[in-house]
C-alpha cells in the first residue's frame, strides 16, 4: 500500500512539473506551403517584412495589413488595426487562410501576430536566380567589377566565393556608389534588394541607401 501510494505521489508530481512548463509553439510553416493550403485553414507562418503597415490601405483590401516573406514564399497579413509594423522587421503569424478579389492573404487579429528578432535573408551570391526571382534578399562579398551604365544606373558584381552576381543600382533611386567609399574593386560589401533579372541577367537591386554597406 505504501509503494503504491508513492508511486502515485511521484506520478501526480512528473505531472505538475510538466504542467509548469511553457507550452512549446507549434512550428511555422514554410510560407509557399501555406499558400497551398485550403481557404479556411488556420496557419502560422513567420517572415520579414516585405510592405509596412497600411501602405497598400487606398485600395485592393482596403486594410491596414502588411506582408511578409521567407526563402520560400511570401504572403498578405490582413488586419483591420494598424500595428506600425515596419520594413524587414521579423515578425510570426497566426490567422486564417482567406481569399479576396484573388488576393490570397492570412486573415489575422492583432494578437496573432509577434514581433520576432530580425534576420535578413542572407543568400549566397552564387545562389542568385530563379529561386529567389522576386524576393527582397541580402548578399555579401568582394566587389569584383564596377561601371557606369548611363543614364540607367551603375552596375557593379559581388562575388562570396560561390560565384559572380550583378547588383544593378537605378539611376532613379538616387544612390550613386562612386560616391560611397565603401564600394570598389576588392572591397567587401553587404547588399540588400529586389532579386531581379535584366534579359539573361540575374541581378540585385538595391532599394535605399541603407540597402549598402560595409561587411566587416
Amino acid at each position: 500500500m505504501m509503494r503504491a501510494s508513492r508511486t502515485a505521489a511521484l506520478l501526480l508530481l512528473v505531472l505538475l512539473s510538466l504542467a509548469a512548463l511553457p507550452a512549446i509553439a507549434d512550428a511555422a510553416t514554410p510560407i509557399a506551403g501555406a499558400r497551398d493550403l485550403p481557404l479556411g485553414t488556420t496557419v502560422t507562418v513567420e517572415g520579414r517584412v516585405t510592405v509596412p503597415s497600411g501602405r497598400f490601405s487606398s485600395a485592393s483590401l482596403e486594410d491596414q495589413g502588411f506582408a511578409i516573406q521567407d526563402a520560400t514564399g511570401g504572403i498578405y497579413v490582413r488586419l483591420d488595426d494598424n500595428l506600425g509594423i515596419h520594413l524587414n522587421q521579423q515578425v510570426r503569424v497566426t490567422g486564417t487562410l482567406d481569399q479576396s478579389f484573388n488576393i490570397l492573404f492570412v486573415r489575422a487579429e492583432p494578437s496573432g501576430v509577434e514581433l520576432l528578432p530580425g534576420a535578413p535573408l542572407r543568400i549566397a551570391t552564387g545562389e542568385v536566380g530563379n529561386g529567389t526571382d522576386g524576393l527582397i534578399i541580402t548578399i555579401a562579398g568582394v566587389v569584383t567589377d564596377i561601371f557606369d551604365d548611363g543614364t540607367f544606373g551603375v552596375q557593379f558584381a559581388v562575388d562570396d566565393g560561390s560565384g559572380p552576381v550583378a547588383v544593378f543600382v537605378h539611376r532613379s533611386t538616387g544612390i550613386d556608389p562612386f560616391e560611397i567609399p565603401f564600394i570598389g574593386l576588392g572591397k567587401k560589401v553587404r547588399v540588400t534588394g529586389f532579386s531581379s533579372r535584366f534579359a539573361d541577367e540575374v541581378e540585385l537591386q538595391p532599394r535605399f541607401r541603407g540597402d549598402l554597406s560595409p561587411e566587416p
